[in-house]
Protein backbone atom coordinates (compact mmCIF):
# COMPACT_ATOMS: atom_id res chain seq x y z
CA UNK A 1 0.00 0.00 0.00
CA UNK A 2 1.20 3.48 -0.79
CA UNK A 3 -0.30 4.96 2.37
CA UNK A 4 -2.24 8.20 2.24
CA UNK A 5 -2.27 8.55 -1.57
CA UNK A 6 -5.68 8.95 -3.16
CA UNK A 7 -5.61 9.25 -6.91
CA UNK A 8 -8.35 9.94 -9.42
CA UNK A 9 -8.41 7.08 -11.89
CA UNK A 10 -9.92 7.56 -15.32
CA UNK A 11 -12.30 5.04 -16.78
CA UNK A 12 -10.25 2.57 -18.84
CA UNK A 13 -13.29 1.66 -20.90
CA UNK A 14 -14.52 3.38 -24.01
CA UNK A 15 -12.99 3.37 -27.46
CA UNK A 16 -9.82 1.30 -27.00
CA UNK A 17 -8.55 2.08 -30.50
CA UNK A 18 -8.84 5.81 -29.82
CA UNK A 19 -7.16 5.41 -26.43
CA UNK A 20 -4.31 3.46 -28.05
CA UNK A 21 -3.94 6.19 -30.68
CA UNK A 22 -3.78 8.89 -28.00
CA UNK A 23 -1.12 6.86 -26.19
CA UNK A 24 0.99 6.57 -29.35
CA UNK A 25 0.63 10.31 -30.03
CA UNK A 26 1.72 11.06 -26.46
CA UNK A 27 4.80 8.86 -26.76
CA UNK A 28 5.82 10.45 -30.08
CA UNK A 29 5.23 13.93 -28.66
CA UNK A 30 7.28 13.03 -25.62
CA UNK A 31 10.14 11.87 -27.84
CA UNK A 32 10.03 14.74 -30.38
CA UNK A 33 8.36 17.81 -28.85
CA UNK A 34 10.19 20.08 -26.44
CA UNK A 35 6.87 21.42 -25.14
CA UNK A 36 5.66 17.92 -24.25
CA UNK A 37 9.00 17.06 -22.65
CA UNK A 38 8.82 20.23 -20.54
CA UNK A 39 5.26 19.42 -19.50
CA UNK A 40 6.17 15.90 -18.37
CA UNK A 41 9.33 17.17 -16.64
CA UNK A 42 7.18 19.68 -14.73
CA UNK A 43 4.79 16.93 -13.63
CA UNK A 44 7.70 14.74 -12.52
CA UNK A 45 9.09 17.70 -10.54
CA UNK A 46 5.66 17.96 -8.87
CA UNK A 47 6.24 14.40 -7.55
CA UNK A 48 3.93 12.70 -10.04
CA UNK A 49 4.80 9.23 -11.28
CA UNK A 50 5.82 8.82 -14.94
CA UNK A 51 2.47 7.13 -15.67
CA UNK A 52 0.58 10.06 -14.15
CA UNK A 53 2.69 12.54 -16.11
CA UNK A 54 1.94 10.75 -19.38
CA UNK A 55 -1.74 10.56 -18.43
CA UNK A 56 -1.75 14.36 -18.05
CA UNK A 57 -0.10 14.71 -21.46
CA UNK A 58 -2.74 12.43 -23.00
CA UNK A 59 -5.54 14.57 -21.54
CA UNK A 60 -3.87 17.70 -22.97
CA UNK A 61 -3.66 16.06 -26.40
CA UNK A 62 -7.27 14.85 -26.24
CA UNK A 63 -8.47 18.37 -25.45
CA UNK A 64 -6.45 19.81 -28.36
CA UNK A 65 -7.84 17.21 -30.76
CA UNK A 66 -11.40 17.87 -29.60
CA UNK A 67 -10.98 21.65 -30.01
CA UNK A 68 -9.69 21.11 -33.56
CA UNK A 69 -12.49 18.64 -34.39
CA UNK A 70 -15.43 20.54 -32.87
CA UNK A 71 -15.75 23.25 -35.59
CA UNK A 72 -15.78 20.50 -38.27
CA UNK A 73 -19.07 18.98 -37.10
CA UNK A 74 -22.34 19.73 -38.87
CA UNK A 75 -24.92 21.97 -37.20
CA UNK A 76 -28.21 20.45 -36.03
CA UNK A 77 -30.75 19.87 -38.80
CA UNK A 78 -33.12 22.57 -37.50
CA UNK A 79 -30.37 25.19 -38.00
CA UNK A 80 -29.75 24.30 -41.65
CA UNK A 81 -31.50 26.81 -43.95
CA UNK A 82 -30.28 25.45 -47.30
CA UNK A 83 -32.40 22.64 -48.81
CA UNK A 84 -30.65 19.29 -48.48
CA UNK A 85 -32.02 17.96 -51.80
Amino acid sequence: SSGEHTRHRLNRGGNRALNALLHRIALVQLRCSGEAQASVAKRLADHKTPREAIRCLKRYIARAVFRAWKPCTLPPLDEITVPLI
